[in-house]
């Protein structure tokens, strides 16, 4: 009988130990001599799993929260500190796609050697050489130096090469955001085809849609423990209303106030509108949709030596949108004291992004209002979201 391929870990542990820089700076400066010259720190704690042969598992965290470790201690590339660990299969850990490349020789020499070092005859590797080039979709580069390749078209041919290996149990480490949304299609075929066998796969992936699609079970790691267990659709359900969460509390506490002045007389106040009504307004709007930014000025303004700026950016400071404009123009409308930009295809997908209004004197910030607006979109994406929507008119012949 067979013997079935599994993963098993139980109260598994990892720590580092490293220098206390805060004791070492404190025995130079003080009297008082301190003992502990070395911190531990632990990557992952108590970590508990079981992983049955036929199962496709997605490992999902932010940086830094152990799922890299994770994956070496499976590998058996790190040892854990403490705990258990039982593994019944071949393991096969691909980190870092292209790699093992050589850059001197064509993308065809290096798909013959990949078959040579897996123990394939030349004859053998004709047989399926032009399904792996049409794989890669590199055409005639194929036949190129791999110094020539950019990075994106070495991942693609260090991706066709997993077709040569046949582990019982395969670790990719954010192998899926390789290429655009036309390969990780294939890349997903590809992943499938390895477990039609009944062959563990364990991913790491920051690609939400990448995981839906392909994993029958997610894990968050959060922390260096396991924060959820279970189907995709629960799991990052859980994990993408958490960092909206997070986005939103960080944008509350880079700063409370919504308006500020630095005259008490003086003071401007933003709206979001998605039509002319302006007491309509909105915190959300649907990517393609129009949307009207008012500015009401309060107070008594000279407009021959004002400006206003506006900005929009997302929440780790990516700039998206600037205008800044002179309010000369408008000195003859001092008693509307309304201002009116109107963006009518606001063609970003999915994100919070912050809106500033910032009036400015002879180039000094003298108030400012801001607003956070969350954008939806309908459309999904495998392999990550793009910021911008830009249509195209694409034409085969």
């Amino acid at each position: 009988m067979e013997k079935k391929s599994y993963v098993k870990l139980l109260n598994v542990s990892k720590a580092y130990v490293g220098l206390d820089i805060l004791n070492i700076i404190k025995n130079l400066y003080s009297n008082k001599k301190y003992k502990r010259y070395t911190s531990k720190k632990y990557v992952l704690k108590d970590i508990s799993l079981k992983i049955t042969e036929g199962e496709k598992i997605g490992i999902l965290g932010e940086n830094g929260a152990g799922k890299s470790t994770l994956l070496k201690i499976i590998a058996g590339l790190v040892k854990p500190s403490c705990g258990e660990i039982d593994i019944s299969g071949d393991v096969h850990a691909v980190f870092t796609l292209g790699t093992a490349l050589k850059d001197e020789l064509t993308g065809r020499s290096n798909i013959y050697l990949s078959g040579e070092l897996h123990g394939m005859s030349k004859e053998d590797v004709n047989l399926i050489i032009d399904e792996l080039i049409d794989f890669t979709g590199l055409g005639e580069f194929i036949d190129k130096p791999v110094k020539t390749y950019s990075s994106g078209m070495k991942a693609r041919l260090a991706f066709a090469g997993l077709s040569f290996i046949s582990p019982e149990i395969l670790i990719l480490d954010e192998t899926l955001s390789t290429g655009d949304q036309w390969f990780q299609v294939k890349a997903k075929k590809m992943i499938n085809k390895l477990c039609n066998n009944g062959k563990i796969v364990i991913v790491v992936s920051h690609s939400m849609e990448a995981l839906r699609n392909i994993c029958s079970r997610c894990i968050w790691i959060k922390d260096g423990v396991v924060e959820e267990d279970g189907s995709p659709e629960s799991v990052i359900a859980a994990y993408e209303h958490y960092q909206r969460s997070r986005i939103l509390e960080s944008n509350k506490l880079i700063d409370k106030k919504e308006t500020w002045s630095k005259h008490k007389d003086i003071s401007i106040n933003l709206t979001l509108c998605k039509d002319m009504d302006y007491h309509n307004e909105i915190s959300s709007i649907i990517s393609n949709s129009k949307l009207i930014i008012t500015i009401h000025f309060a107070g008594k303004i000279n407009f021959d030596f004002s400006s206003i700026s506006i900005e929009i950016t997302r929440t780790d400071g990516l700039l998206i949108f600037q205008d800044h404009s002179s309010l000369s123009n408008y000195r003859h409308y001092d008693k509307a004291k309304l201002l009116k930009v109107c963006i009518e295809n606001f063609a970003l997908y999915d994100g919070i992004f912050e809106v500033k209004a910032m009036l400015y004197k002879k180039n000094n910030l003298i108030a400012y209002s801001k607003k956070t607006l969350k954008v939806i979109s309908e459309n999904k994406y495998l392999g990550g979201v793009p910021l911008f929507n830009v249509t195209s008119d694409i034409q085969v012949h």
